[in-house]
């Protein structure tokens, strides 16, 4: 089972917002007691969740990368440079393949605002119904960073590099 925040305050006999303010630096608290936190930490070897940390800050620090050929050498070297370029930022990555498939395209699009990623970089697909672009509108109004790659993105009114 999980170490979770209760269990350091407990074993370290402070409050769970010490030990939050302990974790994210934030806050007074004194040293005696930073180090009494600090030390059941690593006695317990925590990781903070990822999760618990996203739902009280609203951030996930995750962008999500939408290509249609993962093995397309092209592509490969897009997916390592954004991943750098992320790396510098402390941004997490969700990557996620198409194989040129619309309908994996909008369901890869829902899987990611479901994460509640920070933007989306995608190479999108010239589907026939014009849905995922209806899709993409969506996602731009809704305020969501957005960055189409590749040749056709100049007729989609979104911004992109081509």
């Amino acid at each position: 089972m999980a170490v979770t925040i209760k269990d350091i305050a407990k074993m370290a006999g402070v409050s769970r917002s010490t030990v939050s303010r302990v974790l994210n630096n934030s806050g007074y608290v004194n040293e005696n007691t930073k180090n009494k936190v600090l030390s059941v930490i690593n006695e317990l070897n925590y990781t903070p969740s990822a999760i618990a940390k996203s739902l009280s800050t609203n951030k996930t620090n995750t962008i999500g990368v939408i290509v249609p050929e993962i093995d397309n050498p092209f592509f490969g070297e897009m997916i390592k440079g954004i991943s750098s370029l992320a790396a510098e930022e402390e941004l997490n990555i969700l990557l996620c393949d198409t194989n040129e498939s619309a309908e994996k395209e909008l369901k890869a699009l829902d899987v990611l605002l479901q994460q509640r990623i920070e933007g989306i970089i995608i190479t999108p697909c010239l589907a026939e119904d014009n849905r995922n672009r209806e899709k993409l509108l969506e996602i731009h109004k809704m305020g969501i960073p957005l960055v189409l790659t590749d040749g056709h993105i100049k007729y989609s009114g979104l911004n992109g590099v081509s």
